[in-house]
């Protein structure tokens, strides 16, 4: 069985909910809730993306 659980950060801008899964040790986030834990632009956690996609599909 999955043991989904709601964890509850603290962003200098307010509070954000993310889900994460004990199981597999791996939270689900937005892009833009990824920028708000960051603290930096939806569009630099995208560039990071993109790298981290390109590194994966050339392997």
């Amino acid at each position: 069985m999955k043991s989904r659980k709601t964890i509850m950060y603290q962003a200098k801008n307010g509070a954000l909910e993310l889900h994460g899964d004990l199981d597999t040790q791996t939270v689900w986030a937005s892009q833009k809730q990824m920028a708000e834990v960051f603290d930096v632009d939806t569009r630099t956690i995208n560039e990071h993306i993109i790298v981290i996609y390109n590194r994966v599909i050339t392997t």
